[in-house]
């Protein structure tokens, strides 16, 4: 899954019509009501508020807000979900610039809105497993890097030896490096990790 750490905001103009986007995140339902209930207020004068919550597989929620019923929210939310995210919400305030986009319409200007606020955004992926450490010497360290490519690696460390640690959640690695480094290298496991990478 993947995480914003701060709150981004985008705008749109289309047919008149501005689509004011905020994305935020969140950790819980309660929260996402209160950040809804102060973009109301800083918008009072709005024609809607749409909005969508995905906090994990089991929490997901999304509001069209007087929008003609499935044009607003769910098309949001399925912008989110395609992108794999969690713990976020998505906001667009629209102010009706007095031409009809139709539901077509509506669909692709939440749609776009909702993405266009995505591509701002610094996007975490969120990787679990287990944090180990591996030390060679310098002529097998090209040979352990290819192992590697499948993995995240955390951090390398070039000393007297390298020292390698990386995040990996296949239990056959210890048994595929002794094979290829023919027992002249250590594996330690560090611990069980949470990390959040940087979306290129």
């Amino acid at each position: 899954m993947a995480r914003i750490k701060q709150s981004y905001q985008s705008e749109l103009e289309i047919k008149r019509s501005r689509f004011i986007t905020y994305l935020n995140p969140v950790e819980n339902a309660q929260e996402a009501k209160e950040i809804l209930s102060s973009i109301r207020k800083l918008h009072p004068k709005a024609s809607h508020h749409c909005s969508a919550l995905l906090l994990d597989a089991n929490t997901q929620r999304s509001s069209d807000d007087g929008e003609p019923g499935g044009t607003a929210g769910l098309p949001m939310l399925e912008v989110l979900r395609m992108a794999n995210m969690d713990h976020i919400q998505a906001v667009v305030v629209r102010y009706f610039g007095g031409v009809l986009l139709g539901a077509g319409g509506l669909i692709r200007a939440y749609r776009s809105s909702v993405a266009q606020a995505l591509k701002k955004a610094e996007i975490f992926d969120i990787a679990t497993g287990k944090l180990y450490r591996i030390t060679c010497d310098y002529p097998l360290y090209n040979k352990i890097e290819n192992l590697l490519k499948a993995t995240v690696v955390y951090q390398t460390d070039f000393a007297q030896q390298v020292t390698i640690e990386y995040l990996y959640k296949d239990e056959e690695l210890q048994q595929s490096l002794m094979e290829i480094t023919k027992g002249q290298s250590t594996l330690e496991f560090l611990k069980e990790v949470v990390l959040e990478i940087k979306r290129d």
